[in-house]
C-alpha cells in the first residue's frame, strides 16, 4: 500500500521483558504496513525485571548499556520493514521497569517496597535522544505507567478496550515474563501485575524459541498420531509460547500426563504414544520432533516452569477479583 508522503509513518512498539514487538503504520489512514517481532537483547541481563533492576543497581553503567541494545533492537526490526527516515512518531508502551530503562532512568526504587517508579506520567522524547532511527524531528510518545510493575503496556490496553467507560465487567491479561491482569467495570479499573516469568513466551523452556518460522505453534494428538503446525510450514527448530501450552494441553487430553502435570512412565500408557516418552535425568520428557541434529522435547521441568506461570497469574486475578467485590461469574 502506499504511504501518504506528508504524513509519514508512525511506529508502535511493544517493549516486553522477554519480546520486543514493533507494528509500522501509514500515520495518516492508521493502515498496518508490516509487524516483526525479536527477543529483548537485555536477557542477557537476566530473564526477568528483577534481576535487570539488581543489575543496573550493581554496576549502574548497566542501564546504558540495556538502554542502547534495547534501542538497536527496536532499530533493526523497524529497518527490516521500513525505511526510519520517513517515520515521524514512535509510541513505546511496556512495563514499568521497561519503560524505565527505554527512557535511561535507573528503576532500582522499584526493588524494594514501596515498589514505586521514578516516574509514572507519559513523556514525549526525541528519537535521538533514546538511541532510535527515525525521520528529522521525530518524537517518542512513551506510555504513562500506573504504579509498581504496572506500566505503559496495561494503560494501553485498557484504553484500547474502553475500561473505565464501560459498565460490564471483563477481565483483561497481557501475558508474559510481568503479566498484566486489568479488570474493568462498573465504571472502575483495577490493576496488578504477577511475576510469572518466561515460560508463557517460551523462555526457561527447554527447545523454547521465539514464534518465527520454524516454531511449533500448535500441537494435535488425535488417533494415537502426534500433528505439528509449524510456523512457516518447515522444519521444526523449537517451541515458542503458544506452542507449549498446546502442547502441554494436549498431552493431558492424551494421558500424557496426569491432572498434576506429572509426564508418566512410558509403561503407564498403553498406546504408540506412549513410546514418545523418554527418561533423563530431571526426569521424563515427551518428545514432539526429531532429526538431524536436534531435538525437541518437553520436559518435565517445562511443565513445572509453565504451572508455576499460571499459578502467579491465576493468584493475580484472585486477588483482583476479591478487591472489586466480583466472582469470576460475574
Amino acid at each position: 500500500m502506499g504511504v501518504n508522503a506528508k504524513s509519514g509513518l508512525a511506529v508502535a512498539v511493544d517493549v516486553g521483558t522477554t519480546t520486543i514487538a514493533v507494528c509500522a503504520l501509514d500515520s495518516a489512514s492508521g493502515d498496518v504496513i508490516a509487524r516483526r517481532g525479536a527477543l529483548n537483547p537485555q536477557s542477557e541481563w537476566g530473564p526477568d525485571v528483577l534481576s535487570r533492576i539488581e543489575a543496573i543497581a550493581n554496576a549502574p553503567d548497566n542501564l546504558e548499556k540495556m538502554s542502547s541494545a534495547l534501542a538497536g533492537a527496536i532499530n533493526g526490526l523497524v529497518a527490516d520493514i521500513v525505511d526510519p527516515a520517513q517515520v515521524v512518531s514512535v509510541g513505546v508502551a511496556g512495563n514499568t521497569v521497561m519503560g524505565h530503562i527505554f527512557a535511561r532512568v535507573s528503576p532500582a526504587p522499584l526493588a524494594k517496597v514501596p515498589y514505586k517508579p521514578v516516574f509514572k506520567e507519559a513523556k514525549i522524547l526525541d528519537a535521538r535522544d533514546v538511541g532510535l532511527v527515525a525521520g528529522p524531528g521525530a518524537k517518542v510518545y512513551l506510555f504513562p505507567s500506573i504504579g509498581g510493575f504496572v506500566g505503559g503496556d496495561a494503560v494501553a490496553v485498557m484504553l484500547a478496550l474502553g475500561f473505565g467507560l464501560k459498565h460490564e465487567v471483563a477481565l483483561a491479561i497481557d501475558i508474559g515474563t510481568n503479566s498484566e491482569i486489568m479488570l474493568g467495570g462498573k465504571g472502575a479499573c483495577y490493576a496488578t501485575s504477577a511475576a510469572a516469568g518466561p515460560a508463557f513466551e517460551a523462555g526457561g523452556i527447554s527447545s523454547g524459541m521465539i514464534a518465527a518460522p520454524g516454531a511449533i505453534e500448535r500441537v494435535l494428538i488425535a488417533d494415537d498420531e502426534l500433528n505439528l503446525q509449524v510456523i512457516g510450514n518447515q522444519r521444526p527448530r523449537g517451541i515458542c509460547g503458544s506452542g507449549i501450552i498446546s502442547a502441554v494441553s494436549a498431552m493431558l487430553g492424551a494421558g500424557v500426563i496426569d491432572g498434576l502435570g506429572r509426564v508418566k512412565d512410558r509403561v503407564e500408557l498403553d498406546t504408540n504414544i506412549g513410546n514418545r516418552i523418554k527418561n533423563d535425568v530431571s526426569g521424563n520428557a515427551f518428545t514432539l520432533y526429531r532429526g538431524p541434529g536436534i531435538d525437541i522435547r518437553v520436559t518435565q521441568a517445562d511443565i513445572r516452569n509453565l504451572q508455576n506461570a499460571k499459578a502467579a497469574i491465576r493468584a493475580g486475578i484472585s486477588m483482583l477479583l476479591a478487591k472489586a467485590e466480583l466472582t469470576p461469574k460475574d
